[in-house]
């Protein structure tokens, strides 16, 4: 009898399927491992998905990979993560490449500003209905839209930020993908973020459709303007307001800056009645443009310039950075994640306890290296969101070779940033006529 391959975790240490060599660890969930590697023959950069050592023992996790692969391969688009490689290396099991992208996720803008402008809310409805709209057109339902799936990047060709619609691990792709869906719901409890997830999944089970998607994107919307969703809180909570019929929280009463016709707009893609919602996702962000009363400008969410709270990182260039990173302070060890980092500090993401003022040790990878480090630092700020910590944190002492690290970073990071705006014609050049194009990205 021919007995299952055993498949170890990987580590910053490994080699997968002797073609990509892992460099450093950039995000952990209960199921998957996401690392940053590169091609062991080209060098080129890459984003690699693995499966913890809890999931490499369940084959419906690995097929749960491989419809990811599949999803996002019929799904590309410029505003869409795009899928490289797939496959099963024999040392540590089934594997999804994806192309490196450095950006921050627009849940930390949430977090850390408590809430975003009208105008760039308007600009993320338009960018992620293009996605979305795709990939219901080739069959895909994304089943997981929220702001931490959603990547703020830069791109060739492109003035400003652009979206990038991650994460498509939980997707249906077609008809079959339901009896995955049913054994993936026997082991997990649920698929999606209950917060996100429409009323129909919620409270009568029905299968994800595009219109859940359309909610999904209200539900972030909404959360954009106000900084917190409808219905917060675990299952039980949410399912508890959705059967009592409480009525989504007005929008205005939080933000009277808010045009009352935008207010409509997101909360009609939030109706409990899906027949009631926008058919596409288009058309909430047509919605939300013809309240806005003009097409929305460029986004500029990843603007160099320090926030008015970051005084203490002023004089430095910051640079978007996602890795994950331990706060050690008088509160006790605090994990999350980095979403930007200079020589003065960084800025992190984290559901721990970190105090203001207090004097801490961070340990994290450098982002040049991958060699991991603990520095002294202060956290000089700090903001709470839905249970979430944006944590401002100061370099005390950093060391000549870690400040060399992080310096070469962002000076790389800068330059590729200027690399990718358009380039105006010359002045000597003669008048031509410019036809524009739906931009071809890859991520």
């Amino acid at each position: 009898m021919k007995s299952e391959p055993r498949y170890v975790e990987a580590t910053p240490a490994s080699t997968i399927d002797r073609r990509y060599s892992v460099r450093r660890e950039i995000a952990r969930g209960g199921m998957g491992i996401v690392f940053e590697a590169e091609h062991t023959l080209t060098r080129s950069p890459v984003a690699i998905k693995v499966l913890t050592t809890a999931a490499l023992g369940w084959p419906i996790v690995h097929a749960r990979l491989m419809r990811e692969a599949r999803a996002l391969a019929v799904a590309r688009h410029p505003n869409v993560a795009s899928v490289l490689d797939a496959g099963v290396c024999r040392s540590h099991g089934p594997y999804l490449v994806l192309e490196m992208i450095e950006g921050r996720t627009l849940e930390s803008f949430v977090v850390a500003r408590n809430m975003l402008d009208i105008e760039s809310t308007v600009s993320v409805a338009h960018q992620v209905a293009a996605a979305l709209d795709h990939v219901h057109a080739v069959g895909v339902v994304h089943r997981d839209v929220k702001p931490g799936n959603i990547l703020v990047t830069r791109s060739p060709g492109r003035e400003g930020d652009v979206l990038k619609l991650l994460d498509f691990g939980i997707a249906r792709v077609g008809e079959g993908d339901d009896v995955v869906d049913r054994k993936l719901t026997q082991q997990t409890d649920v698929l999606g973020t209950i917060e996100y997830m429409a009323p129909e999944q919620i409270l009568d089970g029905l299968p994800p459709t595009a219109s859940t998607d359309v909610y999904a994107l209200g539900v972030s919307l909404y959360e954009c303007l106000v900084g917190d969703v409808p219905f917060p809180g675990t299952m039980t909570q949410v399912m508890s307001a959705l059967l009592a019929g409480k009525p989504v929280p007005s929008i205005r009463a939080a933000r009277p800056d808010v045009p009352p016709a935008l207010e409509a707009a997101i909360l009609r893609a939030m109706r409990r009645d899906p027949a009631q919602r926008y058919g596409t996702a288009t058309e909430l962000a047509a919605a939300c443009t013809h309240a806005l009363g003009r097409l929305p400008g460029t986004l500029n969410l990843l603007d160099p310039r320090p926030a008015p709270t970051e005084s203490t990182r002023r004089q430095f260039t910051r640079a978007p950075y996602v890795t994950p990173v331990r706060v050690l302070g008088t509160a006790g060890p605090c994990d999350g994640r980095t979403e930007d980092v200079s020589e003065g500090g960084l800025l992190v993401v984290t559901s721990g306890v970190c105090l203001e003022g207090d004097r801490v040790s961070v340990r994290l990878p450098l982002p040049s290296s991958g060699r991991v480090v603990t520095l002294d630092a202060i956290a000089r700020w700090a903001k709470t969101q839905r249970g979430q910590r944006a944590i401002g944190v100061e370099f005390t002492d950093l060391p000549s070779d870690a400040r060399s690290d992080i310096r070469n970073y962002v000076a790389l990071m800068a330059s590729a940033s200027q690399s990718l705006r358009p380039q105006p014609p010359p002045a000597t050049a003669a008048p031509t006529v410019t036809v524009a194009a739906a931009p071809q990205v890859s991520t």
